[in-house]
């Protein structure tokens, strides 16, 4: 069973905030590694790349935030498997309803 983290002493909310920044930055980052990845490998901007386009926001924050919070290999295959099946699941969703053109 995984246990709740408490590697992160946030006494304020500025702290908090900063954090938040943090992360938001990494899935920037983990996006941005992935484009480049595909323009390295002709894939046209836009066309679908499962599972990177569902991972890669992931990749990016345990890069960016590995030294603030570093994380158990059960914690991080979690995260994987919870939100890139969920990421997944919203953008079959998405096609479905016509809200998305692409998975």
């Amino acid at each position: 069973m995984l246990q709740p983290l408490h590697v992160l002493p946030l006494p304020t909310a500025l702290h908090a905030f900063g954090f938040g920044a943090l992360l938001g930055f990494g899935a920037l980052l983990g996006d941005a590694l992935k484009s480049f990845c595909k323009r390295r490998l002709h894939i046209a901007s836009g066309i679908s790349w499962p599972p990177w386009d569902q991972i890669d926001l992931i990749i990016g924050v345990i890069l960016v935030t590995w030294w603030i919070a570093p994380l158990s290999l059960r914690h991080i295959t979690t995260a994987f498997i919870v939100i890139g099946t969920s990421m997944f699941i919203t953008s079959y969703v998405g096609k479905v309803t016509r809200i998305k053109n692409t998975i």
